[in-house]
């Protein structure tokens, strides 16, 4: 039995109530849809494990373009996750879950090489314990699935997914056998997707129509 605490924003946070026990489940590890600001004005008010806030529809968000997502990138790749472990931590928020995930690169797609052939990536939310955080809007990283990341500089010697979920691709073979990038299904609502918003040049690409495209906003700048 696993404590459960809920980040839900969008500008409307809910009453708060007791802490409950109710199962907490993998499967449960599944985030609803946050804006970015909602997410943090959440995490202040609702991160403190003595209190979980009512659920509420959660807000919406603008959703990133692909230049937006490269610029802010320091790195763009095809990489898969390995092991993770989870951890309480303090901020001027107060403190909060996050976890540390190892990722395996297995393919750079904007030119640069890797770090290293192992990256650690900082996604807020997990477990510790009999406590679990679920932060939505933020990427969850399944194990040993490749996935295309867009990842940004974060506290020392880790990094960030850039846009939370927005920064985040799946990757689905089609009949010819390539594979093609899927949006995270954990993304916030947006208030509008137009042709230039990345999951909507991105979706259902190759990984090379990635790349190129990847390539094609750094020599833009």
């Amino acid at each position: 039995m696993v404590l459960r605490s809920v980040v839900r924003g969008g500008g409307n946070v809910g009453r708060n109530e007791p802490l409950t026990q109710e199962p907490f489940e993998r499967s449960d590890f599944a985030l609803d849809r946050v804006s970015r600001r909602g997410v943090f004005v959440g995490l202040a008010a609702s991160c403190a494990t003595i209190a979980l806030p009512r659920l509420v529809r959660a807000g919406v968000s603008l959703p990133l373009t692909l230049r937006e997502l490269v610029e802010r990138s320091a790195y763009v790749m095809v990489a898969s996750a390995r092991e993770s472990h989870s951890a309480w931590e303090s901020d001027s928020r107060g403190k909060r879950i996050v976890s540390y995930t190892r990722l395996e690169t297995l393919q750079t797609l904007d030119g640069r090489s890797a770090p290293s052939s192992d990256v650690f990536v900082r996604t807020l939310g997990g477990t510790v314990g009999e406590i679990g955080q679920i932060v939505q809007g933020e990427a969850v990283l399944e194990h040993g699935v490749p996935a295309v990341f867009f990842l940004r500089d974060s506290v020392p010697g880790t990094y960030s997914v850039t846009g939370m979920a927005q920064g985040h691709y799946g990757l689905h073979a089609d009949q010819a056998g390539a594979f093609r990038l899927l949006p995270s299904s954990h993304l916030p609502e947006f208030v509008n997707i137009d042709e230039e918003a990345a999951v909507a040049r991105l979706r259902d690409k190759t990984v090379a129509d990635c790349e190129r495209l990847v390539g094609e906003q750094l020599r833009a700048r």
